[in-house]
Parts: structure tokens; sequence; C-alpha cells
């Protein structure tokens, strides 16, 4: 169908080839993706926003690789934006809330996706999992569009595998990882900060996925940047100085009103509702100069309750019935993700349901305030957070 278009299309790409001069593997988790792009610098990019995850390169076998080039191409754009108003389009998805894919299959094996707004344009052949990309002068950040293929073919590379991806962040300790799981504006970051503070490894902040098998409960961070909010900020030292600029911070800051926050006074930017947005690896060296952890071993579930009015840290048990309706209502699967739309349609297994094995986890809601860079009234958390799971 089409035949002659998609031909013509696949010759414009055939034809860039030779422009993409670097190439580059990136291992994560036993997923592989070999990129072949025209500089480093995409690359590079690329490299810090997984990062910790792709540093485990060598620590995993190899249990899917996909190909992908990506190459800067204004009449390859053009003419796949010309094919979807002109042919027939076969569906319509929603990549984030205010960006729209349009689907034209070409065989059962493949199919282009054109982003209008980005100007980007995807060929995707599944069955030998090869994605030919092509970006455009219209587009603003190459960078973000290539991670956000990234990011999807990791995530439904993980659900593949028996993972099931959460709204929660998780810390880990040599005595093991705790997921920390509420909705949000519950204090999942500040309490995620407090505990990096304290000597904790940071594992994710706002989305993580959790395997169960017969050798206990798993878990691993993902690619998503920290939004740190002013109010926050202002309490921990080493992202106090974001909350007035936040330039150097890698990627762009969409959540961040510039002109706002410099007409408004010190004392008050924290009643702002702007957000910075830094890189896993960002947050924690600007929090206490270490490093984020890829997993752990799950040994329990926090559920957060930050409040003004706490005199004093305290935890009370989370009994398994609340326990199963809380994780449950975080998970994030295909279709309720709205940041995190899966629009490739890659082919792997539906995500599992873990809320029954983790809801037997033990687990405590945790009723905090920060004062001084930690837990107000508790001067060893992490002892009293293990201790209350461990009991």
């Amino acid at each position: 169908m089409h035949d002659v278009e998609h031909a013509h299309l696949a010759a414009l790409f055939a034809a860039q080839a030779p422009n993409l001069t670097y190439a580059e593997s990136l291992k994560a988790l036993g997923l592989t993706i070999n990129l072949r792009l025209e500089t480093p610098k995409l690359a590079g990019w690329v490299k810090a926003y997984m990062n910790p995850i792709y540093q485990e390169a060598d620590s995993a076998p190899e249990l899917a690789a996909f190909d992908v080039d990506y190459v800067y191409a204004d009449e390859i754009v053009q003419y796949a934006s010309w094919m979807v108003e002109t042919l027939p389009v076969d569906a319509s998805i929603w990549r984030t809330p205010n960006s729209r894919v349009l689907m034209q299959e070409i065989d059962e094996h493949s199919y282009l996706l054109v982003e209008p707004i980005a100007g980007v344009a995807y060929l995707v052949n599944w069955h030998t999992r090869r994605i030919q990309a092509a970006y455009s002068s219209k587009t603003r950040w190459p960078a973000k569009m290539l991670g956000s293929m990234i990011v999807e073919m990791l995530a439904r590379f993980l659900e593949g595998i028996g993972y099931c991806n959460y709204h929660a962040g998780a810390f880990t300790t040599e005595r093991g990882a705790v997921i920390v799981c509420g909705k949000g504006g519950s204090g999942k970051t500040t309490l995620l900060s407090a505990a990096v503070m304290a000597g904790a490894k940071l594992i994710a902040n706002e989305r993580c996925f959790i395997k169960v098998d017969d050798s206990g409960v798993h878990a691993v961070g993902f690619p998503q940047k920290v939004f740190v909010g002013l109010g926050m900020a202002l309490n921990f030292d080493g992202l106090k100085r974001y909350a007035t600029n936040p330039t150097t911070l890698l990627g762009p800051q969409r959540r961040y009103n510039f002109e706002r926050v410099a007409a408004t006074e010190l004392r008050k930017i924290g009643r702002l509702g702007d957000k910075f947005g830094m890189l896993t690896a960002e947050f924690t060296a600007a929090l206490n100069g270490s490093k984020p952890a890829v997993g752990g071993n799950v040994v329990g579930i926090i559920q957060p309750r930050i409040s003004s009015r706490v005199e004093q840290s305290a935890l009370e048990p989370l009994v398994e019935e609340d326990l199963f309706k809380l994780m449950r209502k975080n998970t994030i699967s295909q279709g309720r993700d709205k940041h995190n739309a899966y629009w490739l349609d890659l082919d792997f297994m539906g995500a599992p349901q873990h809320h029954e094995a983790l809801s037997k986890l033990p687990a405590a809601t945790m009723h905090y305030r920060i004062k001084n860079q930690a837990f107000k009234g508790m001067d060893d958390p992490l002892a009293v957070i293990y201790g209350t799971l461990e009991a």
C-alpha cells in the first residue's frame, strides 16, 4: 500500500547513511541500543540522562537489542509530514499532553511515525528492531527526542522481562532498598533528599521499576528528571542556588519561569509553583556529592506524609490492605502514564502486576518535617526507618 511513497522515504534515509559517522552502543540491564549519529554530542547527553543505568554495561547478558539511526534532515521530515497529511493515517497517539504523533502502517512489520510539532519522523521496524529517525530545523531539542525514544525502549524492555512500572522513588543502603510511594505532593522528593543527606544512595525519584521473583523483590531506577519545587530547594543547601539560577543544569527548564522568579523576593520564591529539573546524577551531586545507585533488593515500603505541623518525625505501621491500594493506585501501565506515553508501539510483553506481592512487604507511613536538611526530631533517620521495617 503506497509502495512508491514508502520506497522514496526509505531511499531518503539511505542517502543520509554516510553522514552517520559516529557509532556507540549503550547497554542497560540487558538491553543494547546501537546508536549511529552525526556527532558524539547527542550521545553524551543521552548517557548523562541514563546515568547510572547505562554504566552497568557489562554486568548483564544481552537480552534484546535495537539499532537506532538519528540524523538531521529537513527533506526527510518534510516528505514524511507530507505522507501523513496526504495518505491515510492509521492512528494518532499522544506522546506528551501537548504533542501528538501520527502513525502510518507500511507493512506488517513496520510503520512511519511523524511528530509535526517537534519536526521529527521515525521509520520503525519492530521485527528487526531498527529505528531510523530524522529531526529538522523545527526540532528545538534534538537530544531530548532521542532520549524519549530510548526511554520507551528501556521501559518496554523492562516490562518484557518481568518488571512493573510504579510512580514511586527508592533509596538504598547496605541494609537494602526502600520504596517511597505516595501521591503527588506527599513529599517523596523531600524524603528522598533527606535520606540521601543521611547517607543513602538514590535509586529513583519519581519512576521505579519493580520485579518480584523467587529470589525476592528487586527495584531499579529509571531515566527521568527530578523536578524540584523552589520551596523544597530552599531546605537544602546544595539545591538552594538552583532556585534562582538553574541555567547550568543540563536540558531545558520548561517548568521554570525565569522572569517570574527574578521579579520575586528571595524570601517569597518558595511560594511559587515553579520547579527546576535536574538529571538524577546532578541531583545527588548537588545534595552531598554522592552518585545514584542502579537498584537494590527491596526490604520495605514507606508512604511519605510531609507536614509543617509535625514537631517530631515518626513512623507508623501501614497495614497490608492499605499498602495494596497504595501500590495499585500508583501503577504506571500503558495508557496511564501521561508524561511518558507508549508511542513507539514496540513489540514486547505487557507489564506484570505485583501489587499483591508488594503488599506483603513491611511498610510504614512516615510523618515528617525537614529542618536543617534533616528530618526534624530524628537524629539517625536511616536507623529508625530500617529498624521499623525490620521489626
